[in-house]
């Protein structure tokens, strides 16, 4: 198998990101937040306001957080390295 191409991996989280927003979609909000959003719209443009939104979803998406742990593999035990 090859690696995935940049372009492939790119709209892969472009497809993923669109899923979670129609997810989201699908909810009904609390009126809290359609407040603020109505206030956010009246001040920004939607477009950029939306873009705006995705970028902290992707940079947080980004910054996952990896715990190495120091554990030893298990060990096979038999010949050629067959349980």
């Amino acid at each position: 198998l090859r690696p995935p191409h940049r372009k492939e991996v790119l709209q892969a989280r472009e497809d993923d990101i669109k899923e979670k927003v129609e997810n989201w979609m699908s909810k009904e909000s609390e009126s809290r937040l359609k407040r603020i959003s109505t206030e956010l719209l009246n001040e920004y443009n939607d477009v950029d306001l939306v873009a705006a939104l995705l970028q902290e979803l992707v940079e947080a998406n980004d910054e996952v957080e990896v715990q190495l742990t120091f554990e030893k593999p298990l060990s096979r035990k038999g010949r050629n390295g067959k349980p």
